[in-house]
Formats: C-alpha cells, sequence, structure tokens
C-alpha cells in the first residue's frame, strides 16, 4: 500500500492459482496462454493493448496458465507496473519462469557494504549494520526495479 502511494502503477498484477471461469463470470478479459517464442509475445502483447482494466491476474489451472484482466481487485495484489512494457515483461517473465538472483545480489551487495562500513565505525555494531543495510538495500532495489524493468514486486 504504502509503495503504490509513492510509486503510482499503471497496473496491479498477482499470479494466482484460480479457475478461470471465477474471472470470467466476474467481467474480466481472460485468455489462455500458449505458444512460445514470437507467437507468444504476440498473443501477451495482443492481451496488453485490446484489454482494459488496472487489475491484472497471471492464472494458473490444471497445468494449463491464462491471463486475466479487469477493474476488480481480489486479495493483496503482488506487483506494482509501471506501464504497458513493464506488464509485458512481468507476464513473460512469470510464464517463463525466469529468475531474480541479480537483483538479489544488488540487495545483498548493498546490505554488506552498509556493514562493512559501520563496522569499521564501530565493530560491536556492523550486524545491525547488515541489517539496515538490508532494508535499505531493498528498498533501492524495489525502485531500481520499478523505474528500469517497469515492475517491482510490493
Amino acid at each position: 500500500m504504502m509503495w503504490e502511494k509513492i510509486l503510482r502503477p499503471k497496473f496491479l498484477a498477482k499470479k494466482v492459482k484460480e479457475d478461470p471461469n471465477k474471472f470470467k463470470s466476474m467481467g474480466f478479459h481472460v485468455i489462455e496462454v500458449v505458444g512460445e517464442g514470437y507467437e507468444l509475445e504476440s498473443l501477451v502483447e495482443y492481451f496488453i493493448y485490446s484489454t482494459f482494466g488496472k487489475y491484472v491476474y497471471i492464472v494458473e489451472h490444471e497445468g494449463r496458465k491464462f491471463l486475466a484482466r479487469g477493474d476488480k481487485k481480489i486479495g493483496e495484489m503482488e506487483y506494482l507496473v509501471k506501464d504497458e512494457k513493464g506488464l509485458m515483461r512481468l507476464i513473460l517473465k512469470e510464464i517463463k519462469k525466469s529468475t531474480r538472483a541479480a537483483l538479489f545480489g544488488i540487495t545483498l551487495g548493498f546490505a554488506m557494504a552498509i556493514g562493512g562500513l559501520v563496522g569499521m565505525w564501530k565493530p560491536e555494531l556492523s550486524f545491525i549494520g547488515v541489517m539496515l543495510g538490508g532494508v535499505l538495500g531493498s528498498a533501492i532495489t524495489k525502485i531500481f526495479e520499478y523505474y528500469l524493468i517497469g515492475y517491482c514486486k510490493t
């Protein structure tokens, strides 16, 4: 909620395991995700530019994947998305199951750097410095993700 007010995203997204018919009955536009490569990217792009609503759900049901988009919020949202390009990246990432290891590395590096600096100043506080660095690194990583990649986890 706090990040939503700070970053003001265009879309809110969430990955769920539900029956896609639930979304259809609530008035969402739902499509099944099929294909690979360019075909998959074209399908996702079509979905983004031909549907309406602030809330996007990546739905898994019985080994199949669907996309649902509408104006109703169901539960707490998982991702804040800056724009259409960010939404495309998020959907493709979730469908292809790519990792976030590089962004975790940024947070970890920042935490260690802050901890090291605090440790040089007051060695007995180095653990607190690492914890503080982790919190600050997480916030900076979230902002970095949002503006560079186009989305971030809430």
